[in-house]
């Protein structure tokens, strides 16, 4: 026995057996006893672990179906196999050498609490006392020849977030070879995994000592759902769909470093939506290629992106921002100083801080391709719809840098009609751009919900063209230059349902919009080419554009008060310079059924311009014009005014030539009460206002104007048109007045139109109540000269005097062909019967002497009475004048002058005598017609001076 305890054999054999029983048994005893104990006994854990084995010899570790849970039985680990295979003759070199590690389906459930603790910590020892902080040493020494991970499966919740969030990875895999910490040691790996519906490859080369990992990275098919549930509410919309994927070359090095070649990600099917699930945006793809990036220099550029088909959604609701600004993050108000004070003052960084050096992101090229923006604005009475359509838009060489430039390149279309291009450079800062924008046939029906914001009108036609240049320079320049043409345009009546307004091109020529250093615009022409515009007075007054006016809301209190408020400087108007307004080729159509009679006009032929516009308040502009009315009228004007400050400075002369004056019947009907019949107008009006005095001067030639019947129209003068027309017409027909103006407009009841009417009712009057007035003036006759015929009493003979009268009247009548005279002779009783008794009388006293000759006058007188009375009255005559011969004398006479008889007849005879003996007279005179020498009623005359003067009466004829 002594000699069999000193055989080494036996103890060699007694070790191989302790050590394999050690290995096989014991050790996997002691670890199962072990690890269960601490999850379960300290840690309080579900733990479960089936067979462990352990290969003394070859020096593998094997566990099998290990698993850790909560009390409450949530899953924290699980391992359905691991296999470590250890090689320690590497031990020799002083390396922990592993040939294999396996693992298979190999499980980890991670989640965060609603205090913010991981699951993990429960499998941790409790923290032991804060040991002193230690320098860190070299990595150890470890080789691992494969690693070989199947079945892999990470779980992971957020229970703190609302809602919570719940991700698996799986399933995941990994294949590596010789991956060590040995310097300069580099091994092979691959990584698969299974993430939000899509996978994760990274695979390559890696070493440790010094850090070296090169791998190729390749995400495919990833739901974009799963980042935006876990990103939540920090997204101002909801991700409802789309998938990603990127591929790239990534090498980490020692320093450390970071570099990313080859970068390329593609996102699919991309849509957002609003919290409500209104659609925002719609993207088929959005592609990246050419990516590198850079790290610790922090510079990532890029080759280019492009999206194509993205269909971007905005809108504007009643009493909301723009749609695309609600998406901004809220702006925070400052702190306010009680608040600040209790806070303290703010944290100060260490002065030796230095500030962190900001990214450089270069992109060589960022493309859309057939994408499109539509915009929906429901502020409208009926929301409408505008849609911008890329058909490719370039933007190039973008850049963080602080002096980056980027061109831009773009081909744009309006409601899938007209183009816009836009070419050019921008700086984003400070901002600047050189930009060259051509629009081409962009239609303008889209803006009609814009224009029945103020009209109840329609575009039905018209387009939009030109070049524009814009030029922007930090806070030195901005500007916008170039030509605008609005060709033909044509806007609808929507109360009539019919046309109101058109024309051909309106060109904009020499546009210059600068709003730095100083606002301002100046235009060198507008041309306005073949314009048409229709408009019409209705019964009551109106015209069709107040009719299409819409009314204007009311105005809550806080806006009438900010409009009544005082302008300061910042609302001055903008400076406007228009060197030339053209117009050529107008049309203007005016109807008025207001007047008793309908009217209509048509202006054609318009051609003119407008110089010098400004509205400077001191301003002054050139103004011609001129057009055809109707079939042969001309109309043209030449002003010259002041538009800020009309009546400070208004000069202007209105030249009408050859219109026909029935088109201004309804207008005499209105005001006069007359139609007319025929006529043609010549006006020259030249008026000047300087200080709101008026000064002007109205020429009007009327040729072969005939009055027609009379109208009935409420409100009509009744001016005695025909009877004043006819004493203004010359022999030739026409009616050629002068009509000066005068007034002050500071009086609010004094007006242009109301002075000229007023000019020409006064003439009409005039004319009307004095005709023999105008006539007189034909010839140079005193006032009331020829008004009236002057007689002897009791005679009808002309005087000289009197055939004098007659014959300028005569003069006058012969220029005035339009104008009777009708005079039915007159008489003044009282004057003319005592002349007729008179000369009855004298036919007495001549009987009576021829008879008794030799008794004398006395003896004549004295027969004559006693034949008419009696011998005895002519004694008590003598009786009562026996001293006064011619008393007695006298006396016997006016006996005798009232015992004379008249029967009325006579008086009626004289009068009719008168009548021809006037009449004829004038109708002996050369020019004077027939029909202008009237006989009419008897009229009773006035003694005047001796004569019995009887009037004439004027007529039309």
């Amino acid at each position: 026995m002594r000699r069999l305890l000193r055989d080494y054999r036996l103890w060699l054999a007694v070790a191989v057996l302790g050590y394999t029983a050690a290995g096989f048994l014991l050790a996997p005893w002691l670890l199962r006893d072990q690890l269960l104990g601490y999850l379960r006994e300290d840690r309080g854990l579900a733990a479960e672990l089936g067979k462990v084995s352990l290969n003394p010899y070859l020096f593998q570790l094997r566990v099998q179906d290990f698993s850790v849970a909560r009390p409450d039985g949530a899953p924290l680990v699980a391992l359905r196999d691991g296999l470590v295979d250890f090689d320690p003759s590497w031990l020799l070199r002083g390396v922990w050498r592993v040939r294999t590690l396996r693992l298979t389906a190999p499980a980890l459930d991670l989640e965060r609490d609603k205090e913010g603790a991981w699951n993990l910590a429960a499998l941790l020892p409790p923290p032991a006392a804060a040991p002193l902080a230690e320098e860190p040493g070299a990595l150890p020494r470890v080789s691992i020849g494969d690693i070989t991970l199947t079945e892999g499966r990470l779980g992971y919740l957020e229970s703190d977030r609302s809602p919570a969030f719940a991700q698996e990875l799986a399933p995941i895999e990994l294949q590596a070879r010789e991956i060590a910490t040995l310097p300069d040691a580099r091994g092979d790996y691959r990584l698969t995994l299974g993430i939000a519906g899509g996978d994760l490859s990274v695979g390559g080369s890696a070493g440790l000592a010094p850090l070296a990992v090169d791998a190729q990275v390749e995400l495919r098919n990833v739901a974009l759902l799963t980042v935006a549930e876990y990103l939540g509410p920090r997204l101002p919309l909801q991700l409802v769909a789309g998938t990603a994927g990127v591929t790239a070359g990534v090498a980490v090095a020692a320093g450390p470093s970071v570099r990313v070649r080859d970068l390329a990600a593609e996102v699919a099917d991309l849509k957002l939506a609003t919290g409500a699930g209104e659609p925002v945006l719609e993207l088929p793809r959005i592609a990246l290629s050419g990516g590198t990036l850079a790290w610790p220099e922090q510079r990532v550029d890029l080759a280019e992106i492009t999206l194509t088909g993205a269909h971007l959604s905005t809108w504007m609701d009643p009493g909301q921002p723009f749609s695309l600004l609600q998406l901004a993050p809220p702006q925070h108000s400052p702190t306010s100083a009680p608040e600040a004070a209790s806070a303290g003052p703010p944290p100060t960084a260490p002065a030796s801080a230095a500030p962190a050096s900001p990214w450089q992101v270069a992109l060589k090229k960022l493309r859309f391709e057939r994408a499109e923006i539509a915009f929906a604005d429901r502020t409208l009475p009926e929301p409408a719809t505008q849609q911008l359509q890329i058909e490719a838009l370039d933007i190039t060489d973008l850049s963080t840098a602080p002096d980056a430039r980027f061109g831009v390149d773009g081909t744009l279309h309006l409601n899938a009609a007209g183009t816009i291009t836009v070419k050019g450079q921008v700086a984003p800062s400070p901002l600047a751009a050189e930009l060259d924008i051509a629009l081409t046939d962009l239609p303008l029906a889209p803006a009609t919900p814009y224009v029945q914001r103020m009209l109840h009108s329609a575009i039905t036609a018209g387009a939009l063209g030109g070049q524009l240049a814009l030029r922007v320079d930090g806070d030195t320049q901005a500007a916008l230059s170039g030509e605008l043409a609005v060709a033909g345009l044509a806007l609808d009546d929507l109360v009539r349902q019919q046309p109101w307004l058109r024309w051909r091109q309106l060109a904009i020529a020499g546009l210059d919009l600068q709003l730095l250093p100083k606002a301002r615009l100046r235009i060198d022409e507008v041309r306005l080419a073949e314009p048409w515009l229709d408009v019409t007075v209705h019964e009551d007054g109106t015209s069709n554009v107040s009719r299409m006016r819409v009314a204007a809301p009311a105005a809550p209190a806080t806006a009438v008060a900010e409009a009544a408020a005082p302008a300061g400087a910042d609302t001055a108007p903008l400076p406007v310079i228009v060197e030339q307004f053209q117009i050529v080729d107008g049309a203007l159509g005016f109807s008025d059924f207001s007047l008793p009679l309908p009217f209509a006009v048509q202006t054609h032929s318009l051609q003119g311009a407008l110089r010098h516009f400004s509205n400077r308040q001191d301003a002054r502009v050139d103004l011609q014009l001129e057009g055809g009315i109707d079939r042969y009228g001309e109309a043209r004007i030449i002003a010259r005014l002041q538009p800020a400050a009309p009546r400070a400075f208004t000069e202007f002369e209105l030249h009408f030539d050859n219109v026909d004056f029935r088109s201004v019947t309804p207008y005499a009907a209105k005001f006069a009460g007359y139609a007319i019949e025929s006529g043609t107008l010549r006006l020259d009006v030249e008026y000047r206002v300087e200080n709101n005095r008026l000064r002007g001067d109205n020429r009007v030639l009327l040729k072969q104007l005939q009055l027609g019947e009379e109208v009935e129209a409420p409100g009509a003068t009744r001016l005695p048109l025909h009877l004043a027309v006819a004493l203004l017409k010359d022999a030739k027909g026409n009616i050629d007045l002068d009509l000066p103006v005068r007034g002050d407009l500071n009086d609010p009841k004094v007006s242009v139109g109301r002075l000229v009417w007023k000019a020409f009712a006064n003439l009409i009057v005039k004319a009307a109540t004095a005709p023999f007035a105008a006539l007189g003036r034909l010839v140079g006759a005193g006032e009331g000269e020829l008004e009236a015929i002057r007689y002897m009493p009791g005679a009808a003979e002309l005087t000289p005097s009197q055939q004098e009268v007659a014959d300028r009247l005569a003069q006058a009548l012969a220029q005035r062909p339009g104008i009777a005279v009708a005079f039915g002779g007159c008489t003044a009783e009282d004057a003319d019967a005592a002349a007729l008794r008179a000369a009855k009388l004298g036919a007495l006293l001549i009987r009576h002497g021829e008879v008794s000759k030799k008794g004398g006058a006395d003896a004549v007188l004295r027969a004559a009475f006693i034949e008419a009375f009696s011998k005895g009255e002519w004694t008590a005559l003598a009786a009562d004048h026996p001293e006064a011969p011619a008393a007695l004398a006298e006396a016997a006479r006016e006996r005798l002058l009232d015992a004379q008889p008249l029967d009325p007849s006579e008086l009626a005879a004289l009068a009719d005598a008168r009548r021809d003996a006037a009449l004829g007279y004038l109708q002996a005179q050369t020019g004077v017609g027939a029909a202008q020498v009237i006989a009419g009623e008897r009229s009773a005359g006035k003694l005047a001076d001796g004569r019995v003067r009887c009037r004439l009466e004027s007529r039309a004829r």
